[in-house]
């Protein structure tokens, strides 16, 4: 969803009506164009082909969930709904700080129930569609304390001061997003906020949150994210990357390429005509064009969603070096690299789902060889939060620096220049 830039105020109000009113618009939307369709469909007075009938079907069955995560936003507006950010300093300062304050209508919430995160997302117009990316993004557990009327959310951040300051046209915005599991309806909300070059740098009354992990092995749960563990075995720090790092992306892929195969073949059993006359060639002609392009597309993704889905590691670090073990069904290969063979170590992000300040950023980390060449050291790692404990972690065991844009601070007081 597109934020247009906020004028600098202290109090800023949630996204949530505006959410509301475009899960409601997609999900009538959704329903009212396939939904009669499907129960034709069913009743018998809709006919057509038996792959087009199966494949709006599926498309009809997206509509119920619809509704349901609009009746779940409107929930959760309505239980939310005067909820405000404070933002301390005003505005908030590229090379400074941005925090603010949060205050919730609830009773009880723990420190390690909720997250804060903030975030810097470039939005590009297309020529009919409007794609969002995340350029920045730092997470962490925010400051608790009872207020007046519930309890008070409070959090600080130092952002680069490279980075882009929130535009007048809304091509740069920059949103704090609370997440935090309670009771009903979870808490979700997103705030556009002003962030500006300031001719010195302003910060915040409230404390800089820590880093999110510290620097050395602190246990079996090192919280790095869904099929990512870490252990200590016979001296080596041992990453286990397993099936459900990325179990969700391969999912949507391989039903994507699905259907862009069985598109293809749909298009192309509904033009071809099989004669030799200039009609019949023509006609012919584009429907293998369309199968050609969409076979080659859906089986590229069903290919990358079985790598996803399969495709495990286990990464052993040691101060000398990485011993890298990788297992796709019953393939396994492996590699053992020292400290002395590798050029660099660095982080860049491999995919996003969704957009904004919703969106769920996958990254991975390589080393690059001197030789030529790279290994991965681990993928499908969720967000910058549990890629910062991970890079840490690396570095405390290793000694070498991992590059990764925009590092957030690693102490909490001295913001990173």
């Amino acid at each position: 969803m597109t934020h247009m830039a906020p004028t600098p105020s202290r109090s800023v109000a949630s996204d949530q009506g505006r959410e509301l009113v475009a899960h409601w618009f997609v999900a009538l939307v959704m329903n009212g164009m396939f939904g009669g369709v499907a129960v034709g469909i069913l009743i018998g007075e809709v006919r057509t082909e038996p792959a087009l009938e199966w494949l709006l079907l599926g498309i009809a069955a997206l509509g119920p969930l619809l509704l349901v995560h609009a009746v779940v936003a409107t929930v959760r507006w309505l239980r939310f709904r005067g909820v405000v950010l404070e933002l301390d300093p005003v505005p908030g300062s590229l090379g400074g700080e941005v925090g603010g304050r949060i205050l919730l209508p609830l009773r009880r919430l723990r420190a390690e129930q909720c997250s804060v995160s903030l975030s810097c997302i470039r939005v590009r117009e297309g020529s009919d569609s409007t794609f969002e990316s995340t350029v920045w993004s730092v997470e962490r557990r925010p400051w608790l304390a009872y207020g007046r009327g519930g309890m008070e959310v409070a959090f600080a951040f130092a952002p680069p001061a490279d980075l882009p300051p929130s535009s007048a046209d809304g091509s740069v915005t920059w949103v704090v997003r609370l997440v935090a599991d309670v009771p009903g309806i979870d808490l979700d909300l997103t705030f556009p906020v002003e962030v500006a070059e300031t001719p010195e740098p302003l910060h915040s009354s409230v404390d800089l949150l820590p880093a999110s992990e510290p620097t050395s092995w602190g246990g079996r749960d090192a919280r790095l994210g869904p099929g990512i563990r870490v252990d200590r075995t016979g001296g080596a720090l041992v990453f286990r990357y397993g099936v459900r790092r990325s179990l969700s992306m391969g999912i949507a892929l391989g039903v994507f390429g699905a259907l862009c195969l069985g598109s293809g073949t749909f298009i192309f059993r509904t033009t071809f005509r099989g004669g030799y006359g200039l009609f019949e060639l023509v006609f012919s002609g584009m429907g293998l064009l369309f199968l050609l392009v969409f076979g080659l597309v859906g089986l590229a993704l069903s290919l990358i969603a079985l790598n996803l889905i399969f495709t495990t590691r286990r990464i052993e670090v040691t101060a000398r070096g990485f011993a890298v073990r990788w297992r796709f069904l019953l393939l396994t290969s492996g590699k053992e690299i020292s400290i002395d063979e590798v050029d660099r170590i660095a982080a860049r992000v491999m995919g996003q789902s969704g957009q904004g300040a919703r969106a769920s950023v996958r990254y991975e980390i390589k080393a690059h060889l001197k030789t030529g060449g790279s290994v991965i050291l681990g993928d499908g790692i969720r967000g910058p939060a549990h890629l910062d404990r991970i890079i840490r972690l690396i570095e405390a065991e290793t000694g070498t620096r991992v590059e990764v844009e925009h590092r957030p601070p690693l102490h909490a007081g001295i913001p990173q220049t």
